[in-house]
This record gives structure tokens, C-alpha cells and sequence, in this order.
């Protein structure tokens, strides 16, 4: 089963014992993650999910970023994280408070209390860090990874490669998500599926680049100052092209058939992303 393997198959990731790599912190603007069901035997069932970061809302004393989802399993949408000290606290709705969902401060042997079971059939309410090591994951950064108890891996900025709000499965003879990539802030983070939403060969940030407005209406305007030839790709929730325009410099996108909702774009020139991220239609 692929998920046994600690190096990915597709060299996402180099194993190493890089010490005093930087922290990275959860994304604050642009978050993505994309899982893939795997049936019980570990095979892969095409049925995906997106975990997108949706805006910001204030409960009680603190800043929370908002979580939804494409296919609200678990009941995703209304779901709210932020982060303090290396933790990140988790609003659960049913629970009308907040927990730790993930502490990034935790060495091998220390174990994190979890109060809401990711398994009703086989309990676990509490995860056991069994070791804490480094990897170079897709945006040529080492991340710390912490090796849980089962076979749960999670990482500084990413979170768990099974499942963002139940990192604390105890084996993968079941079916089960899995974490295919991750893009944040800065573009791509982690890459398990050679397949998913990506940017290819790297991100220019050093391009003046547009996407405006945002919410939009009736049109989607983008500026890109290199007089080259390049591509937007406009994006539904669940990953789905919806367009490919190329252009140089400037283009205008007639959006009035677009529904209601988020989409994510991409902006690429030269072989390269120089621009991702999301933007509503209202």
C-alpha cells in the first residue's frame, strides 16, 4: 500500500535530518487541500474533495479562518481554525469551543488529547508522537513531519496527509482519504499525485501580475507586465477546468455564466505559475 511508503514514489519528497529548518505557518490567504477516497484494499477511487480556506470570521475573542468544502463530508463548511504558538485551534461546531487540533511543538513521546473520535468503531482520543523528522517536501522547503501513532504524517504548514480535521487515525486497513496536494500562500507545498492541481516548474514571484476584482461580476480582468505569451486557467471547487485563455499582457474574461461561488485561477508564463488563487463571483 503506497501510504506505507515514507518517501513518496514520485519524489516529492527527500528523507533528511535537515536541522534548524524554518517553521512554516498555516496558510492565511490561499489554502487548498486536495484528498482522494482509497478504497480498503488501498486502491484509489476517483472521488475527490477539496479543503479550501473561505474568509475570516471573529468568534468569542479571537481571528478564525473559515474552512469549506466541495463535498461537505463530515460537515466541513462552518468549521474554523487559527493559529497561536505553533497550535492550531480548531472550532468545532458541535462543540461550541475550541481545541488543538495540531501542536508543532510536540516531540517524540509526547501524545496530544483529541476530544472527538475520528473513529467510532474503533475509538482513539489521544495521538502518540512516535518520532519528529525533516523532509523536503514540493516547495523545495524542509518541513518538519511528525509520525503519529498510526500512520498519520503531519507537517509544519500542511497538517496531516490523511485527513486536515482528524489527524489521529490509527491504520489505513479501512477506507480512507488521502492527502494528493497541498498549495498555501506561496504556491505548492506538497505533491503526492503527480496528477493534481499544480503549477509546473516552479512559481515567478518577480512578475507584476494582476487578477481584479475581486468579488466579481461580470468580468474577470488580468495584467501581466512581461510582453510574453501566457495562460490563465480558471478553476471550479472541485478542481474541474473550467477555461484556458491565453494572452498576452492583459485579457478580459466574461464571467456572467459563471454560478455563484469560489473559483480558483492560475496565471502562468514561461512554463511557470507566477500567479494562483481564488476569487468569488457574486
Amino acid at each position: 500500500m503506497k501510504k506505507y511508503l515514507l518517501c513518496g514514489v514520485f519524489g516529492i519528497m527527500m528523507c533528511s535530518y535537515a536541522a534548524g529548518q524554518n517553521y512554516h505557518p498555516f496558510p492565511t490567504i490561499y489554502g487548498n487541500w486536495l484528498y482522494q477516497y482509497y478504497d480498503q484494499f488501498g486502491n484509489p477511487v476517483h472521488f475527490f474533495t477539496n479543503i479550501i480556506l473561505s474568509g475570516d470570521t471573529i468568534i468569542g475573542t479571537h481571528s478564525y479562518k473559515k474552512l469549506s468544502a466541495s463535498i461537505n463530508l463530515g460537515g466541513v463548511d462552518g468549521n474554523c481554525i487559527r493559529e497561536e504558538n505553533k497550535k492550531i485551534y480548531y472550532y468545532h461546531p458541535d462543540s461550541l469551543a475550541e481545541y488543538v487540533l495540531y501542536d508543532f511543538n510536540l516531540e517524540a513521546g509526547d501524545t496530544l488529547f483529541n476530544p472527538y473520535s475520528c473513529c467510532p468503531l474503533a475509538p482513539i482520543d489521544t495521538v502518540v508522537i512516535y518520532s519528529v523528522d525533516s523532509v523536503l517536501l514540493s516547495d523545495n522547503q524542509y518541513h518538519k513531519m511528525w509520525q503519529t501513532m498510526g500512520c498519520d504524517r503531519w507537517y509544519d504548514g500542511v497538517g496531516s496527509d490523511v485527513d486536515l480535521l482528524n489527524p489521529y487515525h490509527g491504520c489505513y486497513l479501512s477506507p480512507h482519504f488521502n492527502l494528493e496536494c497541498f498549495t498555501g500562500d506561496s504556491g505548492l507545498v506538497y505533491q503526492w499525485n503527480i496528477n493534481c492541481l499544480v503549477g509546473i516548474n516552479g512559481r515567478d514571484e518577480n512578475i507584476s501580475t494582476s487578477v481584479y476584482p475581486n468579488p466579481i461580476t461580470t468580468q474577470l480582468n488580468i495584467t501581466l507586465a512581461n510582453n510574453q505569451s501566457s495562460i490563465i486557467i480558471l478553476y471550479d471547487i472541485t478542481s474541474r477546468k473550467l477555461l484556458q485563455q491565453s494572452f498576452v499582457n492583459s485579457v478580459s474574461i466574461n464571467t456572467t455564466q459563471l454560478e455563484s461561488g469560489i473559483y480558483f485561477y492560475e496565471v502562468r508564463s514561461d512554463n511557470k505559475m507566477v500567479r494562483n488563487g481564488k476569487v468569488v463571483k457574486e
